[in-house]
């Protein structure tokens, strides 16, 4: 530097050693600038998309915890910022996505938007080419007895609408019966070598025997159940496998037949009402025949999965076959490592309540590090309750929202959501004044100017936004407000750098 000083005291300098001072000046204070905005430092940090011109949303971001979209009908939530991160996700070629339809006229949605990303989309729905056999792709992926049977139980609560904790103390007892002897069950049949599937469950738990008579019945030896016995005594194992047969054995020759008649009434059609969506209808054709599709597309592949069976259309059966892909892609993400090579992966989810299971909170918690994320819209919280119903439920429901890293507040539709979108951004400290006017004095207070108003100054604590502001202070789009939609973004734990505050106020367009 001080060179080119000398140099411009010098009459030889001239104009170029002035030119080549601001050039070396602009290059040094360019190497201390923070890198250009948007600029990944690594793959995690690559852009999405941004709330405003200031805040950005990533890929880290996203994995951070996932987007919890809430807001009520109409309130734009789906076509503002639902749409807005969906193109996002989907023109990222980095992401796979599991869809889970909510509505039947979500898949022509999906459909145009990855047409417009020249991307591919497997449809996975009644009637269609794709089969997924759950069981049978849980083996093949090394799970054991115990995750087939959390697999059943898990995807079964969409059809009791309550969480695995409710039902009070008798009904406790009768789930944990349910698992147990399910658990015996499926381990009969993995080592009698007849094969794991829901048909095959169905038929060796209603040919067991229901008293001790039976069990020297020679018609019963025939039977389906025997014959499973018989096979597994038959087959090598090792000193665990011998461990877990005689167990399983023991509990279905030695204690179901003695067990009181109403007890095993009760336990048996336990069983039966949880197996008997996976051996009819469209759950049985999807998922307990074939298999051409599964996770492993989306983990391995970077294929996207629209899953085409909205409940409003397919009732429980539709619900069930959601569930079930939503929760062995959720264990798939759990087993696999992630790196930068690797496909992340979202589980999108409209109207998410109809599948949520006790299980998503769990994943939310852990799935960071395994490369996978949950987007979640829904219309209240009292939907989430709904889906896990019970004090045990609502733990479980609060505790998933609160995992959400990002949070999006469309127009809300009660008071009770609308405190709560208030309660996340804190409160902060006002100062509020007020007075009063005193009686009339008389004529000498007057002339002396005597002032009749009393001054007062109070301190307090208040919300950031107030609750009302969530209920009507934020447009839903359509053509009376130009198709722009507001709403509030709570990120927790982390600052916006527009607002240096944990939220801002963003507005979508629907166009």
């Amino acid at each position: 530097m001080s060179e080119f000083l000398d140099q411009l005291d010098s009459d030889s300098a001239g104009p170029i050693a002035l030119v080549s001072l601001v050039i070396l000046i602009a290059v040094a204070r360019f190497r201390r600038l923070p890198r250009l905005r948007g600029a990944p430092r690594t793959a995690l940090d690559a852009l999405l998309f941004r709330w405003n011109s200031i805040d950005a949303f990533t890929r880290r971001h996203l994995l951070n915890g996932g987007v919890l979209i809430m807001g009520r009908p109409g309130s734009g939530k789906t076509s503002g910022s639902g749409m807005a991160l969906a193109r996002a996700l989907i023109f990222d070629g980095r992401c796979s996505l599991l869809i889970l339809a909510a509505k039947p006229e979500d898949a022509d949605m999906w459909k145009r938007l990855f047409n417009e990303a020249k991307r591919e989309l497997l449809v996975f729905e009644p009637g269609g080419s794709l089969h997924c056999n759950l069981i049978d792709f849980i083996q093949r992926n090394g799970g054991d007895t115990r995750e087939i049977v959390s697999t059943i139980l898990t995807a079964s609560e969409v059809l009791r609408g309550e969480g695995a904790q409710g039902g009070g103390e008798y009904g406790s007892f009768f789930q944990d019966e349910e698992r147990r002897y399910l658990h015996h069950a499926v381990e009969i049949l993995r080592q009698s070598g007849v094969g794991v599937s829901a048909p095959n469950l169905q038929g060796f738990i209603t040919t067991a025997a229901l008293s001790a008579e039976q069990l020297a019945d020679e018609a019963w030896r025939e039977r389906f159940h025997n014959h499973c016995l018989r096979a597994a005594a038959s087959c090598e194992k090792s000193a665990r496998e011998q461990h877990d047969f005689e167990l399983a054995r023991d509990a279905w020759v030695k204690q179901w037949p003695y067990l009181a008649d109403k007890t095993r009434s009760c336990v048996l059609a336990g069983m039966l009402n949880k197996l008997f969506y996976f051996n009819t209808g469209i759950a049985r054709e999807l998922l307990s025949t074939t298999t051409n599709c599964s996770p492993l597309d989306m983990l391995g592949g970077g294929k996207s999965i629209l899953v085409n069976c909205p409940a409003c259309e397919y009732g429980d059966s539709g619900a069930l076959v959601s569930t079930c892909w939503k929760f062995i892609t959720q264990k798939a993400v759990l087993a696999r490592s992630f790196g930068n090579g690797n496909f992340y992966n979202v589980i999108w989810a409209d109207e998410a309540w109809q599948v949520t299971t006790s299980f998503d909170q769990h994943y939310a918690a852990t799935s960071r590090s395994h490369g996978g994320a949950m987007v979640y819209l829904v219309q209240s919280r009292d939907s989430f309750y709904s889906a896990l119903k019970g004090e045990d439920g609502k733990h479980f429901a609060d505790a998933l929202m609160g995992m959400f890293h990002h949070k999006v507040f469309h127009a809300l539709g009660s008071a009770e959501d609308a405190e709560y979108a208030a309660s996340l951004l804190g409160k902060r400290r006002e100062l509020s004044f007020g007075g009063s006017m005193q009686p009339e004095g008389d004529t000498f207070d007057a002339l002396m100017g005597n002032s009749r108003f009393s001054g007062s100054f109070n301190e307090s604590w208040q919300p950031v936004l107030q609750p009302r502001v969530f209920l009507s202070g934020l447009r839903c789009g359509g053509p009376e407000n130009r198709y722009l939609a507001d709403a509030v973004v709570v990120r927790s734990g982390e600052a916006f750098k527009s607002t240096r505050q944990n939220f801002i106020q963003a507005t979508f367009s629907q166009r």
